[in-house]
């Protein structure tokens, strides 16, 4: 006896699997090499009512849950990949910034010490403007790292709350035929 189900999985993506199950009259279970080489059999068709076989509704609730199984660490992979995406970027992201800060101290460092060198007052208080510029730049750049930071929380929340949504599968699960076989 070969029972044959289709499963139906919207979620990620829309799938379809079949999945199958067989025994012989001796109640060995056929694997799936065996089931796919029967259907390759010429074969002649003798209606009769066909009665499920435990054995068999085993098999397919065994099979079902191993793809299913597969397609759940899928999905992980999936969101791993998109996670380490968005982390990486996030780190550039941070790191041009910070590089730019560090290096706004640094010149903001060396005018400062230049400044103190002057021995005019119109110099230095010409240093001291563009230290004060400098300075605000600097403190602008600071608050786009604290922004750019606080953006990409809501992205890494947004993907997470989107693939949450996909993740939530549909499954429809339906019995395609079943059928008892014999060889001639």
């Amino acid at each position: 006896t070969i029972s044959v189900y289709n499963l139906s999985i919207e979620g990620i993506e829309n799938e379809s699997y079949l999945l199958y199950g067989g025994t012989t009259d001796s109640g060995e279970v056929m694997s799936k090499n065996e089931i796919e080489r029967l259907f390759r059999l010429p074969a002649v068709a003798q209606h009769r009512e066909v009665r499920e076989v435990e054995d068999i509704e085993n098999i397919l609730e065994r099979n079902k849950s191993d793809l299913l199984d597969r397609i759940e660490q899928r999905n992980s992979i999936y969101f791993d990949e998109e996670m380490d995406k968005i982390e990486r970027w996030c780190k550039d992201l941070k790191d041009n910034l910070e590089t730019k800060i560090k290096k706004m101290d640094l010149d903001i460092r060396m005018m400062k010490a230049e400044a103190k060198k002057q021995q005019k007052l119109s110099e230095k208080l010409e240093l001291n403007k563009k230290i004060k510029d400098l300075e605000a730049k600097r403190n602008k750049l600071r608050f786009e790292l604290y922004e750019e930071q606080d953006k990409l929380d809501e992205l890494k929340d947004s993907l997470i709350d989107r693939v949450s949504e996909r993740l939530k599968q549909s499954l429809t699960y339906e019995k395609v035929f079943t059928i008892k076989w014999s060889l001639v």
